[in-house]
């Protein structure tokens, strides 16, 4: 049995043909986002908020990028802790599927996106030996990758160091997920962009700028302009 007021609101949507039905609108965040293979945060929040407008019997399910459901609900304000932890480089596809009915009780269903992107860190320093150079990615030791500092997108947009303990090349791998590198500058502001040989990385989503030459012990500045 339905009340006098269903009725009407049942036929003045038929009449607009369904154009007055506001359905419902929901936000879906992941946080953190966004971080390096050598940052791994130990949580991930996934979270977000359904406006139900016109639609009811509002439920939700969040599921990954293969359809596991990870939780469900029927609240307005949506929450999921994450039970793994994103920690190899890519991107992880996460979904807010939100179910309604409208006016006429015809269920339907509205889906919003987030992700989670693993990039590899930024690195910097120098290769040991004088006459080491990386042609393929797989030259770079991991040992000595190892003896690099980390560093932020934002450290290396602007001026950093890399002081050389002995004569070899300077090598600088920029994530792809930084962008794309249009020139590296010195303290100076001059291009030494030339200075560099660069070498993919598509496996692990990077580039190795690896400089020409070996350079002396010293202290030498750059930034990364993107």
């Amino acid at each position: 049995m339905i009340s006098a007021k269903q009725v009407k609101s049942i036929l003045d949507y038929s009449f607009v043909g369904g154009s007055s039905f506001l359905a419902p609108v929901a936000s879906f965040i992941a946080t953190p986002s966004s971080y390096t293979d050598t940052t791994v945060p130990g949580g991930i929040v996934l979270s977000g908020n359904i406006i139900p407008n016109d639609g009811t019997d509002v439920s939700w399910t969040i599921t990954d990028a293969v359809a596991t459901v990870l939780t469900s609900g029927t609240t307005t304000s949506v929450s999921h802790n994450l039970v793994t932890i994103p920690s190899s480089i890519g991107s992880y596809t996460y979904n807010l599927n939100v179910a309604y009915k409208d006016l006429t009780g015809t269920t339907f269903s509205t889906t919003v996106v987030t992700q989670i992107v693993v990039s590899t860190a930024c690195k910097i320093g120098q290769l040991p030996n004088p006459g080491d150079d990386i042609i393929v990615p797989g030259d770079l030791d991991p040992l000595v990758e190892d003896t690099f500092a980390i560093k932020t997108q934002a450290e290396v947009i602007n001026l950093f160091t890399i002081t050389a303990a002995a004569t070899g090349r300077v090598v600088i791998i920029i994530p792809d997920s930084f962008g794309s590198v249009v020139d590296i500058q010195d303290n100076t502001d001059s291009s030494v962009l030339s200075q560099f040989d660069i070498v993919l990385d598509p496996t692990n989503t990077r580039k190795l700028y690896v400089s020409v030459n070996a350079v002396t012990p010293a202290t030498y500045h750059y930034k990364i302009v993107f």
